[in-house]
């Protein structure tokens, strides 16, 4: 079972805590990387241009562990378009090329397509701690930064995720796994 908590936290002009309950939440700091090269390109806008933010300045770590969709209009959905190898090996396959309503179990589907409409809504990045109960009893907390991209500077057509979870990778991995296949 998971916990999902909707309380979405609009992150400011720094990435270093957020908040729970009035406890100060920890960003993990693999998240900098991403978080300072998307603020970087951004300048003034609300988001950084698609066409002048490229995967490939980024780490490893943060392009395995992140995904990317392009929004579909004129009737809005989400196209995946970067499905980093990490978020395949932990669902067992990859959804590049698929909507983002095609992942299973549908439960993930629909928090990814709620925040991403929060995003389109707001036009601001969001931090999103989900709490998974693993089999050894732990419930532990799992990280996505959302961040915005924008082709012509007013709307939200593009959304970079990075997932970080701080516990062991092959808990989460058995976690998704038994959610997707069994």
């Amino acid at each position: 079972m998971t916990n999902v908590d909707l309380n979405f936290r609009t992150i400011d002009s720094t990435l270093k805590s957020s908040l729970r309950g009035g406890e100060e939440i920890v960003i993990p700091p693999e998240m900098d990387e991403l978080y300072e090269y998307w603020v970087s390109k951004r300048g003034k806008r609300f988001a950084p241009p698609v066409q002048g933010f490229l995967l490939n300045d980024l780490g490893k770590g943060v392009i395995d562990r992140s995904i990317m969709v392009r929004v579909i209009r004129p009737n809005i959905d989400f196209l995946f378009i970067h499905w980093g190898d990490e978020r395949t090996q932990l669902f067992g396959k990859s959804y590049n090329s698929q909507l983002v309503g095609n992942v299973r179990p549908r439960k993930i589907a629909r928090k990814a397509k709620m925040e991403y409409f929060r995003i389109l809504t707001t036009r601001q990045p969001v931090f999103v701690e989900t709490l998974v109960n693993v089999s050894s009893g732990l419930t532990v907390p799992y990280f996505a930064l959302r961040l915005p991209l924008s082709e012509g500077g007013t709307l939200v057509d593009q959304i970079i995720t990075l997932y970080v979870c701080p516990v062991d990778h092959d808990e989460i991995i058995e976690y998704y796994q038994s959610k997707t296949h069994g």
